[in-house]
């Protein structure tokens, strides 16, 4: 469902889009970062942590947290050697 919320986090200052989907193109004058891989955003976030990019970004917009979360799933799944994430034990 579009309720603008890409819109709403465009307009937050200093922010940065986690772009797990290619929709916020369309709009201009933000910062992203292209995420095609769930590797891509680990390397994304281990990046935040340093004192330089909690100086320049006030908040991170995940978009679309749903893509997020199939890339997470999929790569926890090669990681494991398991066809489903129901096949991860625990622990």
């Amino acid at each position: 469902m579009k309720t603008g919320k890409s819109t709403f986090g465009s307009q937050l200052p200093r922010s940065l889009f986690l772009n797990f989907e290619q929709g916020t193109n369309a709009l201009a004058g933000i910062r992203s970062v292209p995420i095609l891989r769930w590797t891509d955003a680990k390397q994304v976030l281990t990046q935040l942590r340093k004192p330089q990019a909690k100086e320049m970004y006030d908040s991170i917009v995940v978009d679309t947290a749903s893509i997020a979360w199939q890339l997470c799933e999929k790569y926890i799944c090669q990681r494991e050697s398991v066809d489903s994430i129901r096949d991860v034990p625990w622990g």
